[in-house]
């Protein structure tokens, strides 16, 4: 039997997990959700335009999406993006446009890549960094990494992609959580480079639902990956979003002050309360703890929901509270942990 893979965010799974604990698991309301890593004060949308839902997503306004992502993401030029419904479906179809190699993926990181290349008949090969790699290889990287938050700097990059030119090898670059990153990003290396990036528009914009994606790249493999997905795979309301949200520099500029000042504040209750900060981003901050499932277990019964990993036991990765009721809600569950 195939088990779907578990993500963040399942808050039905928590509210489960606290009646088992003997806690009144209350209301998905009720919560205070940071097993996913995305911004809780998402982008400010309107309603979409009732019509939206009835008609064909319209080819001008989706190319005004491409327009505005090509700037926000600073895509050599619209021939070299794509938009996705998400970049889970880009993951899920990049394993249908090479022929079969083996895949190396810097790991521990997303696990839905490697899922996607078993799948589709690959052997993958988990390495400890870039460096590890083979150069002939698929490679894929996660920069900055998840959950670890790893980045791997510009010149590390160039260094690896004119190593693996040699050997006409490819590199994959998940960049979900790299629109606070200050270290650059693979984009500038895709007109020299076999490099495709992929860009998340739900976790820095806080829009998870919309479901919407970038790939960077060379014209002729974003057309195949294009083709992959199939005619009108972005929704109208989705296009509308992205391309209100990636115009809207203010806001960005803004927000991403709000991360920074948010993610020094978690980190200071978590350092507060004497765990191990192992990794972190403006978005999440991981903690090794070696009683983490009973951290995990005071966290669940006062409804707050984090993110554990199967094949780290003492990881927990936490998200932005977002409000001030919620830091103090995370305050008063680590103070009780404390007292154990």
């Amino acid at each position: 039997m195939t088990h779907a893979p578990v993500h963040g965010g399942d808050l039905r799974l928590a509210m489960a997990e606290a009646q088992a604990l003997g806690s009144d698991p209350g209301t998905v309301d009720d919560w205070l959700d940071l097993s996913t890593g995305i911004n809780p004060e998402g982008y400010p949308l309107d309603p979409p335009d009732p019509t939206g839902w009835q008609r064909l997503p319209d080819p001008v306004a989706h190319g005004e999406l491409l327009s505005a992502a090509t700037q926000y993401y600073f895509s050599p030029n619209e021939e070299a993006i794509i938009a996705a419904p998400g970049t889970a479906a880009l993951i899920a179809a990049l394993p249908h446009l090479f022929q079969r190699r083996t895949v190396s993926i810097v790991s521990p990181t997303y696990g839905d890549h490697a899922r996607s290349w078993r799948r589709a008949g690959y052997a993958v090969t988990p390495v400890n960094t870039l460096k590890d790699a083979s150069p002939a290889s698929i490679t894929v990287l996660t920069n900055p990494n998840n959950p670890d938050g790893v980045t791997v700097n510009s010149y590390t990059l160039e260094k690896f992609l004119t190593r693996m030119g040699r050997r006409d090898g490819f590199l994959i670059v998940d960049e979900a959580f790299g629109d606070v990153s200050k270290m650059g990003s693979a984009v500038d290396f895709v007109s020299e480079h076999n490099v495709l990036v992929l860009k998340s528009f739900g976790k820095f914009f806080g829009l998870a639902g919309v479901r919407l994606g970038f790939a960077i790249g060379k014209p002729q493999l974003v057309t195949a990956l294009s083709e992959q997905l199939g005619s009108w795979s972005v929704s109208t309301p989705a296009i509308e979003a992205g391309i209100k949200a990636l115009n809207d520099q203010g806001w960005q500029a803004t927000t991403r002050a709000r991360l920074e000042r948010d993610s020094g504040r978690l980190n200071r209750i978590l350092d507060a309360a004497g765990l191990l900060r192992v990794g972190w981003t403006h978005l999440f901050t991981l903690i090794d703890c070696e009683t983490a499932q009973d951290l995990y277990d005071i966290l669940i019964r006062n409804r707050i929901y984090v993110r554990r990993f199967d094949y780290r036991p003492t990881w927990l990765r936490l998200g932005l509270p977002g409000t001030d009721a919620g830091f103090n809600r995370l305050e008063l569950a680590l103070a009780e942990w404390r007292k154990l």
